[in-house]
C-alpha cells in the first residue's frame, strides 16, 4: 500500500521479485528498469557505495568530505559528466562505477533510513548551515555529535546533506519533449546527459522517466511502476509542499525544468530524505549533487 492507500502490485517489466519481496531496482543487472546497474559479470549487484557528503572542491576533482562548502554552479551536464569522470584515486573511474547518483540510489539511502536499520521512522534533521557547509559544520567534532541526527542514521555512521544543505540533482529526469531540454547545459550526445538522438533511453549512468504528453499529472501517474525511487510510492500528490511522507514537498518535474531534484535545502521547511522537487539545469549557487560507486 503506497501513500495514497492504493495497493499497487505491477511493476515495469524487467524489475526482479524474491519471492514476496521486490529486488530494490539499485541492485538489479537491468541497467534500464528503475536505476539498475550493469556489471561485466551481468550478476546484480550486491551492493553499491554513496558518497556520505554533497560533493566538493571541483568538477575535475571531486571529493567528499565533511565540514567544506559543497559543490555548486555547475550546469547538470558538468555535474552528470564530473560523477562519471571522477575517480577518487583508483586506476579509473570505471573500475570504481563513479557517478552521479540516481533516483533509485537516493531512494535505496532514504528507505533505508526509514527503516529498522536507520532512524526507524524518525525524520532526519535539517541541515540548517546557510553557507551550504557539508554536515551542517565547519567543525568535524561537531558534525559526529550535535549534528548526528542530521545522518541517516542518527548517528556518525550515517549519510549526511540529504536533508536541507544545498538542493541536489539526480540524474533522473522526465522525458517530455527534445523542447524541455536546453543543449547548452545538458549536450546532445550519448556522452551527455541528454541524448538527442535516444533521450527516452535510460542507462546505468541516468534513469529516464516516461512522460504523458506535457501533463505534470498523467506522468507522475506514469511513475507508478517504478520502485525504490523514493516518488510515487511516498507521496499522495504530484504538485505539494506537503505531500511526500513527513509532509513533505513532492513536485513532480514539468516540461520546462524536468530534472529531479532531492532533499531540499538549508532554509527549506518542507525540506527531508522523501523530498522531491522540479528543476533545471542550469548553473545555480545553490544546487549541488552527490556520488555513487557500483561495481
Amino acid at each position: 500500500v503506497n501513500a495514497k492507500g492504493e495497493v499497487v502490485t505491477p511493476c515495469e517489466e524487467g524489475i526482479e521479485t524474491v519471492g514476496e519481496y521486490i529486488v530494490h531496482p539499485t541492485f538489479s543487472r537491468n541497467a534500464k528498469v528503475g536505476g539498475g546497474w550493469t556489471t561485466s559479470s551481468g550478476e546484480n549487484i550486491e551492493g553499491f557505495w554513496v558518497g556520505k557528503f554533497e560533493v566538493s572542491e571541483s568538477a575535475n576533482s571531486l571529493a567528499v568530505k565533511p565540514g567544506v562548502r559543497s559543490l555548486q554552479y555547475m550546469t547538470i551536464n558538468n555535474q552528470y559528466k564530473a560523477g562519471k569522470n571522477a575517480t577518487f584515486g583508483e586506476e579509473s573511474s570505471e573500475s570504481i562505477g563513479s557517478h552521479m547518483a540516481k533516483n533509485s540510489e537516493w531512494g535505496a539511502v532514504a528507505y533505508l533510513s526509514h527503516s529498522s536499520f536507520g532512524l526507524d521512522g524518525t525524520k532526519i534533521e535539517r541541515n540548517t548551515n546557510s553557507n551550504l557547509i557539508t554536515g551542517g559544520s565547519s567543525t568535524k567534532s561537531t558534525i559526529y555529535t550535535t549534528n548526528a541526527g542530521q545522518s541517516t542514521t542518527g548517528n556518525a555512521y550515517g549519510v549526511y546533506d540529504m536533508s536541507g544543505g544545498a538542493y541536489e540533482r539526480t540524474a533522473s529526469y522526465v522525458n517530455y519533449s527534445s523542447s524541455s531540454f536546453d543543449t547548452d547545459y545538458t549536450g546532445n550526445t550519448a556522452e551527455d546527459i541528454y541524448n538527442a538522438s535516444n533521450p527516452g533511453e535510460s542507462t546505468k549512468y541516468k534513469t529516464v522517466y516516461e512522460a504523458s504528453g506535457t501533463s505534470q499529472s498523467s506522468s507522475y501517474n506514469l511513475a507508478a511502476g517504478k520502485k525504490g525511487d523514493g516518488v510515487y510510492e511516498t507521496s499522495n500528490r504530484y504538485n505539494s509542499s506537503n505531500g511526500s511522507w513527513f509532509e513533505v514537498c513532492s513536485y513532480f518535474p514539468v516540461t520546462s525544468t524536468p530534472f529531479f531534484s532531492c532533499g531540499g535545502n538549508y532554509s527549506n521547511s518542507s525540506a527531508g530524505v522523501f523530498y522531491f522537487n522540479s528543476s533545471a539545469g542550469t548553473s545555480s549557487s545553490n544546487i549541488s549533487f552527490r556520488v555513487a560507486l557500483a561495481f
